[in-house]
Formats: structure tokens, sequence, C-alpha cells
């Protein structure tokens, strides 16, 4: 984990990769352990906040944090809060098991580097790629505090002649009503991005909203969705960047 009593990232000793841009191989995920993957993901949460503020504020810069780190700190405090590290991503589908949203997220960061040499994608990559980072980083926030485990009753199969047990997770009992997928993740981020140097701009709040495409669409939202998809590519890219994470060949 970043240690956030510092009062300032410490770029230097960020050793896992190239923030900018790590080698093409990406990140061994299944092949870390969890601190490593919550230090990474920490790491690359707060540069992508750092870079965002630099280029609003010339006074911020790796070496002068003063203005943004106290953000930093107040997100990356508020997700140690939160089950965010050992949620599964899914009830039934992809990563779900316990951390399986933390797997997703640095996955779909994986898909999205790999997204940087499509040549539609060239001006994200060149004028907004770490709002493209940001967003693919909080881009299922909704997930957090949302499931709970029990205990499954399964019927007899190949590998159990008798009835057997799992754990299996669904929607907590107690939860609150929630405004849509990327809505619920949209609103997360802009409770906690609300200074002049941490705002969202339209482009990440659209990405961010329409990230799962026609799967998170109301009767009214067509329009929207097809408009935001022809003209901001930063949707598209997030979008492809979490279907490809989502894929198993």
């Amino acid at each position: 984990m970043i240690d956030l009593t510092k009062g300032y990232f410490d770029i230097d000793a960020a050793e896992h990769y190239n923030l900018d841009c790590y080698p093409a191989g990406g990140l061994s995920i299944h092949t870390m352990n969890m601190e490593l993957k919550i230090t990474i993901y920490e790491e690359l949460l707060a540069y992508a906040l750092l870079r965002r503020a630099m280029l609003r504020d010339g006074t911020v810069s790796n070496t002068n944090q003063e203005k943004i780190f106290p953000y930093i700190k107040r997100m990356i405090s508020w997700l140690r809060t939160t089950d965010f590290y050992t949620s599964p991503a899914s009830m039934n589908n992809h990563d779900n098991y316990p951390g399986g949203l933390l797997d997703h997220t640095l996955e779909a960061y994986n898909q999205l580097v790999g997204l940087r040499f499509v040549p539609k994608f060239v001006d994200v990559v060149n004028h907004n790629w770490y709002s493209a980072v940001f967003a693919i980083l909080v881009h299922d926030w909704c997930k957090i505090g949302r499931y709970e485990s029990y205990t499954k009753r399964m019927p007899p199969d190949d590998d159990h002649p008798d009835w057997w047990r799992t754990t299996a997770y669904r929607p907590k009992q107690d939860d609150v009503v929630r405004f849509g997928h990327g809505t619920q993740s949209l609103i997360m981020a802009m409770q906690l991005c609300n200074s002049k140097l941490t705002s969202l701009t339209f482009e990440e709040m659209a990405a961010i909203r329409w990230h799962m495409d026609g799967w998170d669409i109301g009767h009214y939202d067509d329009w929207d969705l097809n408009k935001c998809n022809n003209k901001v590519p930063m949707v598209r890219m997030i979008q492809f960047a979490d279907q490809l994470a989502t894929t198993t060949y």
C-alpha cells in the first residue's frame, strides 16, 4: 500500500512498472499476491490523479504535490474503508471470487494499455491518457459494498456424487436503492472528486457512465449512448478495455 503519512506520492518507489506505459506484456495479475496488487492499484490511481492535476495547475508537479496529495490521500483512505479489495466482480459471471473486483480492474487497465496502439484512440492517448486511466480504475466502483457471501447447496455432478455446498454471492439484503451500474460508479467518483483539481471532465463522466455500452441502458438512453459512442473516443476505449478484461480466450 502507498504510505499516506509522507504527504506526497513517492514516484521513485513505484518500481513495479513504467508508470507512463509499462511493457506490452502487462501486469501478471494472477501471479501477484494481494498486497502487491493493492499497491499497484493505489499507485496507478495516485499517479492518474497527480498527472490530471498537473494539466490543470502548472504549480503541481511530481516534486510539488502540496495541492493535490490531500485529495489523493482522501480517495485512497476511503477505498481502504470499503470492500473494494476483497469483493468479487460479479455474482455468477466473471471474477466471482474474493478479490475478483480488484483483479478485474487491473486486467481492464492491462487491456487499456494494449488499446493505446489502436489508431482511432491516438487522440485519447496523446491528450487524455490519464483521464482514461482514471476512468478505467473507477469504472466498477458501483460494486463496492454490493455483495455478500452465503453457502449455496448444489446438486450432484461429475466431481461430487452427493449434494454439496459452495460459497456463492448475492446482493446484500440491506442494499440501498441504486441508480444503475455506470451511473452509480459516476456518482461515487464525483462525490470524491469535488475540487477544482480533481473534478471530472465530460469525457471522463461519459466514459464511466457508458462503460457497459448497451448492457446498461434504459428506454430513453439509446440516443445519448450512441452520440457518446460516436463523438467521444474515450467512451469506446473504456468499453473495449472492460469487455476484453472479461473475455476468456
